[in-house]
């Protein structure tokens, strides 16, 4: 849901920036409309400003293409505006599916009782599947063993897959760490699994940490061309987030990903 609203006001943006374009055309195009005459198959024109019609013929061609400009820009300005105004609408009154927000809106003799769980299945799936055993990637080649601890109790590769756990986990959003997964013939363990209680979906994130290193990048490549192959697409299935150049975490993106996608 909360992706949804993003795209929303992103395009909504967008929309507004476009807007301002075609208004500020307007300021250089001249008033008035255009008019034609057909004949014979030629187009003679009539240019209709003030109240006055004057009779253009063919040899004013660009006056001609100036007042088409402006007749399209004024199409294009009542769209943006019908369009705004559909996208202020879907952002004010979009509500949350999350079962925590149907809860809120029940009376207290609804309240589900100590042990009871069907009012509540997509929360409670969420937070019994992040507890569930799972098959992780073994420590293979180069890849160091996982050494870092999480809050969650449990050991990663790195400083910065130790952030991004302990974001996950001081938020309540549920995760398994290199959980293998069978893509096709291929077996990836993405960084973290991440179970969006929102809407019962799953989405994936990988950290990206050494690209100063020719072969991950290369590694890199694959992984992502592994992951388009079987449909699932980077920033909507698959998040990649980075170190840089020095090793450093931005925090701050992490968080903006997590909150905007993965709650």
């Amino acid at each position: 849901m909360k992706e949804l609203i993003e795209k929303a006001r992103s395009m909504l943006l967008r929309c507004r920036q476009t807007r301002e374009k075609y208004v500020k055309s307007l300021a250089r195009l001249p008033e008035g409309k255009l008019k034609a005459d057909d004949r014979n198959g030629v187009k003679y024109y009539f240019h209709s400003v003030g109240g006055r019609q004057v009779y253009l013929g063919r040899k004013h061609p660009e006056l001609v293409k100036a007042l088409k400009e402006r007749r399209f820009a004024e199409e294009a300005i009542a769209v943006m505006d019908k369009n705004e105004r559909c996208l202020e609408n879907l952002i004010e009154n979009l509500e949350s599916a999350a079962p925590e927000n149907i809860l809120k809106k029940l009376p207290k003799s609804y309240m589900p009782e100590d042990g009871e769980s069907s009012l509540c299945e997509i929360e409670l799936f969420g937070e019994e599947w992040g507890k569930r055993a799972y098959q992780r990637k073994a420590s293979l080649g180069r890849y160091k063993s996982p050494s870092q601890l999480t809050l969650k109790g449990e050991h990663v590769r790195s400083k910065s897959e130790q952030n991004i756990a302990n974001m996950l986990y001081m938020k309540g959003i549920p995760y398994h760490y290199e959980e293998e997964h069978q893509f096709g013939e291929d077996t990836l363990a993405p960084d973290f699994t991440i179970y969006v209680k929102s809407d019962g979906s799953f989405k994936l994130l990988e950290h990206c940490g050494v690209m100063n290193n020719p072969k991950y990048r290369s590694d890199l490549a694959w992984k992502m061309y592994v992951y388009i192959k079987n449909g699932y697409m980077p920033f909507r299935d698959v998040f990649f987030t980075f170190d840089d150049g020095d090793g450093n975490l931005d925090t701050r993106f992490i968080e903006h990903i997590i909150d905007t996608y993965m709650t």
